[in-house]
């Protein structure tokens, strides 16, 4: 089973089957850590844990819960999951498609979670959008737009800083009023992020 999900090193495929073998987030936490990997095979945990979410038919809540747990956990996690996710989204073109909407899902749910930040989406280039990435920041951006007001403040507030992030911030203000004009995402996110 492990093979057939490509994963085609010892470290991942234990990874594999430690998280498929496991009841529940918890155990599959405590599993895993029991593994004690360290350096780049410790990073392999995320890396499995992502590919394994997109290959999933509908949203499973186990994959993204524990990569949060991993990331609470430690701050490298944090930066593993960043760099994974920066990778898939530079490759989202050869992703099928029920994997790239599982990605847009990972993405929101650790950016809504507050697990991760929204400049997540800095690697995306907004001046050459492939069909790919302009589909999975579209269904981040809707799904964003689903949470309450003060989340949404919170979650674009690192946008608000003046010259750190201003390229992000009139990337997702072009895409916004080019893929969402007239529309509810529009008005809720215009009501908060784009007003400032």
């Amino acid at each position: 089973m492990a093979r057939k999900a490509k994963m085609n090193t010892d470290v991942r495929r234990n990874i594999f089957c430690t998280v498929a073998t496991s009841d529940d987030e918890d155990a599959a936490f405590e599993r895993l850590l029991r593994l004690s990997l360290k350096g780049q095979q410790e990073r392999e945990i995320i890396y499995v844990l992502i590919m394994m979410f997109l290959k999933e038919k509908n949203f499973n809540p186990f994959y993204p819960t524990l990569i949060a747990r991993f990331c609470d956990f430690d701050r490298r996690f944090v930066l593993t999951t960043q760099y994974a996710l920066w990778d898939r989204i530079r490759e989202v073109n050869s992703l099928k498609l029920r994997a790239r909407i599982r990605l847009a899902d990972l993405i929101h749910h650790l950016i809504s979670n507050e697990v991760l930040p929204i400049t997540v989406l800095k690697v995306v280039e907004w001046g050459t959008l492939t069909a790919g990435v302009s589909s999975v920041i579209r269904r981040v951006l809707k799904l964003l737009s689903s949470s309450s007001v003060t989340k949404v403040r919170r979650i674009f507030n690192p946008l608000l800083v003046k010259d750190k992030n201003s390229l992000l911030a009139e990337g997702i203000r072009l895409f916004l009023s080019v893929n969402f004009p007239d529309s509810e995402v529009y008005t809720k996110l215009g009501e908060t992020f784009l007003a400032s």
